[in-house]
């Protein structure tokens, strides 16, 4: 084997297409999109370095590319939410609300066009924070609709939005019913108070969800989650009661988002080797539903990946993995350990890195 020189492996540089196929994955994921079932949730569950996280890749490339028309799809990875955040917003409702829009992927709708009831809220309250004036050295200031300002802050220029019954919104439609009363720092800096943060927070989730309910009323999306057991309980029980329990799963179906298809990828629950103790148990989100028959139908569960591995899909893998192709020896041996010993993609990788590897030294 002739020793090559390892090109780099930069998720960025990866197509899509060369991942693990999945064929019978993308199959039930293409049918799922097609909304003829009562099917909305679909969770992917299986031992870590198996290729869950390529198959969502996949699923989301291939949304964009290859059904027709193109389907605007979100894909999130929970356990890497909110490391450039400061640690008040990492993992948190507001910081995964944000990191969904605009992970979306489309190739013609950008994620103002897909939330625009969002970004009506956004430019609103960003007119306020840039319309407030710093007054230096100027006294506490009361305003009748805005806090008392501390000792050395001045406090001046609001920005209200609302979401009417989960009508999108424009600018002119603004109204009383939520205010960002903004507070300026001498030093240039501008701020919320923590509770004007707050909800101004819950009114950006509130127009989330009225733009889900009004976008899929005209076109089908799809939101794709990644390491589920890596996410924090709070934003676990949140994602399940709010945005599943709450919206896509709720009881009056008229106001449900109605061509809305979420993923979630995890590891199984467990404590054996590549499970996790947060992992996804089988019956996840069966207390979302009033019979285990309803839950069957609502949500279409694979609890193990497919293990079929033709000779270019081995290799395709090894590509991505900055090798040359296999020789023929290799592949045989490659293709004998995954069809009958159930090796997983992880283990393969570990091994051709191996095998180079030592070539090497």
């Amino acid at each position: 084997m002739t020793t090559p020189a390892r090109a780099s492996r930069g998720v960025a540089e990866l197509d899509p297409r060369d991942h693990c196929d999945r064929a019978g994955e993308q199959a039930i994921f293409r049918e799922l999109m097609e909304f003829k079932s009562a099917t909305r949730l679909m969770t992917i569950s299986d031992i870590g370095r198996s290729g869950k996280s390529s198959l969502l890749r996949r699923l989301q490339h291939n949304c964009k590319e290859e059904l027709k028309p193109s389907v605007p799809s979100s894909l999130v990875e929970l356990n890497l939410l909110g490391q450039t955040e400061e640690s008040a917003l990492a993992q948190t409702p507001f910081a995964f609300v944000r990191s969904v829009i605009y992970a979306f992927k489309h190739r013609i709708d950008t994620p103002q066009a897909l939330f625009p009831a969002f970004h009506a809220l956004k430019d609103a309250v960003e007119k306020g924070l840039e319309s407030a004036a710093v007054q230096e050295n100027a006294p506490a200031a009361k305003h009748d609709d805005a806090p008392v300002a501390p000792s050395g802050i001045a406090g001046s220029g609001t920005a209200s939005a609302k979401v009417n019954e989960g009508q999108v919104i424009g600018v002119k439609n603004v109204d009383q019913e939520i205010r960002a009363n903004v507070v300026i720092i001498q030093n240039g800096r501008s701020g919320l108070t923590p509770d004007q943060e707050r909800r101004i927070h819950e009114q950006y989730i509130e127009a989330f969800f009225a733009d889900l309910r009004a976008t899929t009323l005209q076109r089908p999306l799809a939101i794709l989650l990644d390491g589920w057991e890596q996410c924090n309980q709070d934003l676990r029980d949140w994602i399940r009661d709010e945005l599943l329990g709450r919206n896509l799963f709720y009881p009056d179906h008229a106001q449900r988002p109605s061509q809305l298809l979420v993923v979630i990828a995890a590891r199984p629950h467990g404590y054996k080797r590549g499970e996790h103790p947060r992992g996804l148990r089988s019956d996840e989100f069966a207390s979302l539903f009033d019979s285990q028959g309803e839950f069957a139908q609502a949500v279409y569960r694979i609890e193990s990946l497919s293990r079929e591995w033709d000779d270019d899909t081995i290799q395709a893998f090894v590509r991505n993995l900055g090798y040359p192709p296999l020789e023929a020896s290799d592949l045989s041996f490659f293709r004998d350990k995954m069809y009958n010993k159930g090796w997983t993609p992880g283990q393969v990788e570990t091994v051709v890195q191996s095998m180079y590897e030592s070539e090497a030294s």
